[in-house]
């Protein structure tokens, strides 16, 4: 008899491997299958992630030269030692923008109505620009208002919160404004940030009342002064000056009902029309690049027309390829 010890069958053998199998995974295993689809998914998002023949050309990309840019290639050069000399030469960069500057040196010229209509943009711009700094100050404005009433409050001899101290120049049209902002009394307080700053000499030195109506500001309620002859507009100015510069009104009432909340609502509405403005700036200088980059696409088709440099197209309307020659 064979001494040596019967080992498992080969049915034993597949148990006790699969029971092994099993106890090394444990509950979280993988199951039958699984691997293989993960497998045929992985495969399927390759697939769909390659390249193809119908995707567009995507520009120079080094590396292997695709059968598009060596046919733009070969129908570029000149003769054969054109061709050979295609690869010797070092690509320019891009051309930018001065780091001082914006835009480029050259601008592509304008149409009789877009120039107009740049013209007009710049006008508006420049009138929103002043617009936002007047907003800027007259938040400044509401901030002094505020800082004022504990002042209103010691001199009548009440505490700052029995008081409702709403000053009369808060309900001032931006026009109004503007022309008491120019006085010297007006720069003497936003120099110093308070509206109890007196004129100095600095203050009064050349000031020049400018009429707000011109920089489309209202003066009073919602129409400008700014209807007769120099002299009368002059005459008016004067007097509407003189009206802004006498003493304002400070609402001196504990409990007032009608500037309830005046610190707040005078600061949403200058940050509303604030916001207001910005939007309209930028949405005008949109346009404005927009009109200009018009300008210059029909420059560089015309250009391009003129010196017959066109880029061959397929049949399918997809360019041949894409190729930079330079010498």
């Amino acid at each position: 008899m064979d001494p040596t010890p019967a080992g498992p069958t080969g049915s034993k053998k597949r148990r006790l491997v699969d029971s092994k199998v099993r106890k090394k995974g444990g509950s979280g295993g993988t199951k039958p299958g699984s691997k293989k689809r993960k497998v045929e998914d992985d495969q399927d998002g390759i697939v769909d992630g390659e390249d193809t023949e119908e995707d567009g050309a995507s520009g120079p990309r080094g590396g292997t030269v695709s059968a598009r840019d060596l046919k733009a290639l070969t129908l570029s050069a000149r003769d054969v030692n054109h061709f050979k000399d295609l690869g010797n030469s070092m690509l320019s960069p891009p051309a930018t923008a001065s780091p001082s500057s914006p835009t480029f040196a050259q601008e592509a010229p304008l149409s009789g109505p877009d120039a107009a209509r740049v013209a007009e943009i710049e006008k508006e711009i420049q009138d929103l620009t002043k617009r936002l700094k007047l907003l800027k100050d007259r938040e400044r404005l509401v901030s002094m208002v505020r800082d004022q009433v504990n002042a209103v409050a010691e001199r009548e001899g009440v505490k700052p919160k029995d008081i409702c101290g709403y000053d009369s120049r808060l309900n001032w049209s931006e026009g109004e404004f503007a022309l008491w902002r120019a006085t010297p009394k007006g720069k003497a307080c936003f120099r110093q940030g308070t509206l109890d700053a007196e004129p100095e000499d600095q203050d009064k030195e050349d000031v020049e009342m400018r009429d707000a109506a011109e920089d489309g500001a209202t003066l009073v309620n919602g129409t400008g002064v700014k209807n007769g002859t120099g002299v009368e507009d002059t005459k008016n100015n004067q007097k509407l000056i003189s009206e802004l510069l006498a003493p304002s009104d400070v609402c001196l009432k504990k409990r007032c009902q009608r500037h309830t909340q005046w610190v707040k609502i005078a600061q949403y509405d200058v940050s509303f029309e604030s916001s207001v403005a910005k939007n309209t700036l930028q949405d005008l200088m949109a346009d404005e690049r927009e009109i200009r980059h018009r300008a210059l696409v029909g420059l560089r088709k015309e250009r391009k027309a003129q010196s017959g440099d066109d880029a061959m197209e397929g049949e399918d309307g997809v360019k041949e390829g894409w190729v930079e020659v330079l010498g």
